[in-house]
């Protein structure tokens, strides 16, 4: 089992042995431990409103075409696309601790993109978010992927890497004389995918939050013991290092 790689749409310029961090709270990293699942949201669900979407330049090409097909297509498939997002760096991140963990009961999960993409079903796609400038630049119309592997350029700090799953089994509309179409007006019900993993040979090193309290490093500890993660690879965070 492994990750899907070559697609156009899913640019990889990093190394294979290239560290990945997720920072997240503890109850997300107990659930992951637990169930043993990485948590793919769906497109649409995420708070910026441009994700999974096209470029103005687009749009505008679109509608004076008089191609609403596809932006009524586009709309659709943001429910029916999945994403999991990893941060691209050797070292940890305190902005990244102040935006994806905001709290001091966190931690930072590290891998590397090779055990991520051995991880992942066939089905999964990895690359790297390109940004751009949402007003001037444009997006090929050649694939429904496109759209979900562009972000604004106000995300540059996110350094993301982006595992996707997009569901092409998608509802149809059945006509009497048996022609099958996508129904475009279908709700997805689900608010994402949980997608097999093992954690002990995903994770690389835990890091705990800067400035937590002495007794969460402690729960950390027990929790990943619990769960059969080696206790060696949990570390607290360089932040909280004294200076020389």
């Amino acid at each position: 089992m492994a990750s899907n790689e070559g697609h156009p749409s899913f640019p990889i310029t990093i190394d294979r042995t290239q560290k990945l961090w997720r920072y997240m709270d503890f109850t997300k990293f107990v659930h992951l431990l637990s169930s043993k699942t990485l948590w793919f949201n769906r497109a649409d669900r995420f708070e910026d409103p441009f994700e999974g979407k096209y470029p103005l330049k687009n749009l505008q090409a679109m509608r004076n075409s008089h191609s609403s097909v596809i932006e009524t297509l586009v709309e659709h498939m943001r429910q029916f696309t999945y994403v999991n997002c990893w941060y691209i760096s050797d070292h940890e991140s305190a902005a990244m601790w102040k935006l994806y963990a905001q709290t001091s009961e966190a931690v930072a999960i590290q891998t590397t993109y090779e055990k991520l993409h051995q991880l992942m079903p066939e089905d999964c796609y990895l690359g790297e978010i390109t940004y751009i400038d949402y007003k001037n630049d444009y997006i090929k119309l050649d694939n429904a992927f496109n759209p979900h592997m562009f972000k604004r350029n106000a995300f540059k700090h996110e350094l993301e890497l982006r595992a996707l799953i997009q569901d092409n089994k998608t509802p149809m509309k059945v006509f009497p004389n048996g022609k099958k179409v996508h129904d475009y007006d279908a709700v997805n019900d689900k608010a994402g995918l949980s997608v097999d993993i093992l954690p002990s040979d995903l994770i690389e090193s835990i890091h705990v939050a800067p400035s937590s309290p002495e007794w969460f490093k402690f729960l950390v500890l027990k929790v990943c013991s619990d769960y059969g993660i080696d206790e060696s690879i949990v570390f607290l965070s360089s932040l909280d290092e004294e200076p020389y």
